[in-house]
């Protein structure tokens, strides 16, 4: 601008400026592949903040002047700079953000979430985010999450509340549509987009008429399928894993799990180890369901039969295998109920029987005790077994 003055500058500087943002949004660089995330990801590698067109005809122009030397100087470490890297600098990229780019950066950011998992299992879950994804998209539109309201958020939750009233789905998996958009929204924005409110932090389902919680067997329920258990053609390893669990009250996944080390059949009260070993990293909730449960009656039975495990379920997806089978015959039977029905069952025979306090209970099946729970070792496993042989019918 042939001037030493700064403040000469800085007004002779407008008209190159307006020039500037005239090209900018002539050429329109990028392409669809370039998003503003990508945009975002890009303008930190050079070492610069993106800011879009419209934030930077914001500033004033000393600040636009000052932003702009700072990215120009930032391009010339790029050997070979292409359109895109000339998009980045001059915020040719509007602010925007996909529902799809939305779960896209939210897997990313909360990727260590479940890298102790498989590759099928980590697939399962991330599909419990998908999911509400794609059902917002049919439900609303594919709708610029920026552009999303919360009367938007609000309209949402009336239209699922319209499907819980025709039964097309439960109050819970709705809820669960509302928490797992908001938590991902909120992540995102704090991540990317730290001006901008949640829109669906208010939104909210209030309805919990058809909640159903599993119910136990009945004895007549568990005399059926123990009979049915015996005249099918149900492999072993199956049945053995469902009379552990009747027992026990461990999860049938807990089970499928088990290695040999975790059988132990040669101590005073032989057990089951429910903990972290060479076929899973962690356990669902924690510390409360590590556990060392006493093998009695038909547990002990089965356990025997099988003291190095059950590699035919032992793998992923295993145990959605052996609740696939299992619930089928249990259903033929007793309608209704399913592999969760025992442990249901047991609960409800340790609650009844006289002199089992709740926190014993509790380390039985795998509950929080409470306070106290974390302190010492724990009931011995002769207190558990008084108390399973106590609860169990004879």
């Amino acid at each position: 601008m042939k001037t030493s003055n700064r403040d000469v500058a800085h007004v002779l500087s407008g008209k190159y400026i307006s020039e500037y943002h005239a090209n900018i949004e002539a050429i329109g660089l990028g392409g669809d592949d370039l998003t503003y995330l990508k945009a975002q990801e890009s303008a930190k590698a050079i070492g610069v903040d993106y800011l879009p067109a419209e934030k930077l005809k914001q500033q004033n122009a000393s600040e636009l002047l000052t932003t702009l030397i700072r990215s120009l100087s930032s391009l010339e470490s790029v050997k070979n700079p292409d359109e895109a890297h000339v998009a980045v600098v001059g915020g040719a990229i509007p602010e925007q953000l996909s529902l799809d780019d939305m779960l896209t950066r939210y897997k990313k950011l909360a990727g260590a979430k479940w890298l102790d998992l498989d590759e099928r299992a980590r697939d399962k879950k991330w599909n419990r985010y998908a999911n509400p994804v794609q059902d917002f998209k049919d439900t609303m539109g594919d709708m610029d999450v920026l552009d999303i309201k919360p009367k938007h958020a609000f309209d949402y939750a009336i239209k699922l509340g319209e499907r819980i009233k025709r039964g097309e789905i439960k109050s819970e998996t709705a809820k669960k549509k509302l928490l797992f958009l908001s938590a991902m929204v909120r992540k995102v924005f704090q991540s990317n987009f730290p001006d901008r409110a949640n829109p669906f932090e208010h939104a909210s389902i209030d309805y919990e008429g058809d909640k159903e919680t599993r119910k136990p067997f009945t004895e007549t329920e568990i005399a059926a399928v123990t009979e049915r258990l015996q005249n099918c053609d149900a492999n072993d390893e199956l049945i053995a894993i469902l009379q552990i669990a009747q027992n026990t009250g461990a999860h049938a996944k807990e089970i499928v799990l088990a290695s040999a080390n975790d059988i132990v059949l040669d101590a005073p009260i032989p057990f089951i180890r429910i903990g972290v070993n060479e076929n899973r990293k962690k356990l669902k909730t924690g510390g409360a369901r590590h556990r060392d449960i006493p093998l009695v009656g038909v547990a002990l039975e089965a356990a025997k039969r099988h003291p190095n495990g059950f590699p035919r379920y032992c793998r992923s997806g295993g145990s959605e295998a052996l609740s696939s089978a299992a619930n089928k015959i249990i259903k033929s039977v007793a309608p209704g109920k399913t592999t969760y029905s025992f442990r249901h069952r047991l609960f409800d025979l340790l609650r009844d029987a006289d002199g089992i306090e709740d926190s014993l209970l509790k380390a039985i099946v795998g509950h929080n005790g409470g306070m106290t729970a974390g302190y010492g070792t724990g009931f011995t496993l002769e207190k558990k077994a008084a108390a399973l042989l106590k609860a169990l019918p004879a």
